[in-house]
């Protein structure tokens, strides 16, 4: 029976995936503690189709320009494993960048991105996080010159 659970377990942690990783998902409310930038109100992630899903919505409508960072812990360390990092610019014609980077800026993929009104999404394939542990994730939004206003959810740590 031992040798059953541990070869389902190496075979899982083989494939990268833990089961039900996204231990933190949820939907989680902010505080409006960004007057003049892009004020995170809820954040949400979930798993759906395979996928992770990331929505962000804001107090206020979003601007013409701007980016958001979502940060994965999948690994159980101190840091961040994975960063989607969403730019856009309506004036030079939308997405400027729709990125999931691994440690050292590596590119894992392009991610799919949407916006609507005050809200943005993020979705890639679950397997790109290549768990181990629970998945840890947080946001940051930033806006204006070198991105000089910046907020965070949770405001401090991780969901």
């Amino acid at each position: 029976m031992r040798r059953m659970v541990a070869a389902g377990l190496a075979a899982t942690l083989a494939m990268g995936v833990v089961p039900d990783a996204l231990a933190h998902r949820g939907s989680f409310p902010d505080p409006r503690d960004t007057p003049g930038g892009i004020d995170v109100r809820r954040a949400r992630v979930r798993s759906a189709e395979g996928d992770v899903i990331v929505k962000v919505a804001t107090h206020d409508e979003l601007p013409g320009y701007g980016w958001l960072y979502v940060a994965f812990d999948s690994r159980g360390g101190p840091r961040r494993d994975r960063v989607a990092v969403v730019q856009w610019d309506t004036a030079s014609g939308g997405w400027v960048e729709r990125t999931l980077y691994g440690k050292g800026r590596e590119v894992v993929g392009t991610v799919h991105a949407a916006m609507g009104e005050d809200a943005l999404r993020v979705r890639f394939p679950r397997t790109w996080l290549r768990a181990t542990k629970h998945v840890r994730w947080r946001v940051r939004t930033a806006f204006g010159y070198a991105s000089g206003i910046v907020d965070h959810a949770p405001d401090v740590g991780w969901f």
